[in-house]
């Protein structure tokens, strides 16, 4: 068990992440030089990088909060990477898994279980926060806690959504290019809130709630 706590978990995880990162990217420009440039094609495959890029940054960023130790959050980050990179998607429209899935919704599916797993990833950063020794004395971490709750909360209501849309999807007779621009509607209100509403709502909540306390970090 000692042995194990001394393993640098946190570069392995990202090592590992760069080599499925490394395949989806690949894949994603094999699909625009292989076919011929179809539209919906395009989209996706921008809107995989996309993922995956942001997805990189999202994960370096909370693995720099704290060490991954915990054989269970070793396995759950493990397991995430598939998702991030965007795999569960590249093999759904790879197979005849669900006859009524196309691009689209091989796409809700892939971002439904990203949020599932962006949301645990958040509500464990929110765990070790309320840990750490100085935390009580620390003002950034609170206001970083309040947004990762946002996070956290958001998260598993965007899974629910993305779940709800699919199925939704599936049994329309929309064109693919207006299936299309759904998913990327949908996906472009939950970055916009991500980006802009969270962010700030958590910044008024901490100048209500957390006004006039010390901060020694």
């Amino acid at each position: 068990m000692e042995g194990s706590q001394n393993i640098n978990w946190d570069d392995h995880i990202l090592r590992v992440f760069t080599v499925l990162a490394g395949i989806t990217i690949s894949a994603a420009f094999n699909v625009i030089a292989t076919k011929n440039l179809v539209t919906e094609d395009i989209l996706f495959s921008v809107l995989v990088l996309y993922i995956v890029l942001d997805n990189w940054y999202g994960l370096t960023k909370d693995l720099s909060y704290f060490d991954v130790v915990d054989p269970s959050e070793v396995i759950f980050y493990l397991l995430s990477l598939f998702t991030y990179a965007c795999l569960p998607y590249l093999f759904g429209i790879r197979s005849d898994l669900i006859s009524d899935f196309k691009q689209p919704e091989w796409m809700l599916v892939n971002l439904a279980m990203l949020c599932l797993f962006d949301a645990v990833r958040k509500s464990l950063t929110v765990r070790r926060l309320k840990k750490s020794p100085n935390f009580a004395n620390n003002l950034p971490e609170k206001v970083l806690l309040g947004s990762y709750v946002f996070y956290a909360l958001s998260g598993y209501f965007y899974f629910l959504l993305l779940f709800l849309g699919t199925l939704v999807l599936s049994k329309s007779s929309a064109t693919i290019i207006t299936k299309v621009s759904i998913v990327f509607g949908i996906w472009l209100l939950i970055k916009t809130i991500d980006v802009v509403a969270i962010p700030r709502t958590s910044e008024i909540m901490a100048s209500i709630f957390l006004k006039g306390e010390p901060d020694s970090g």
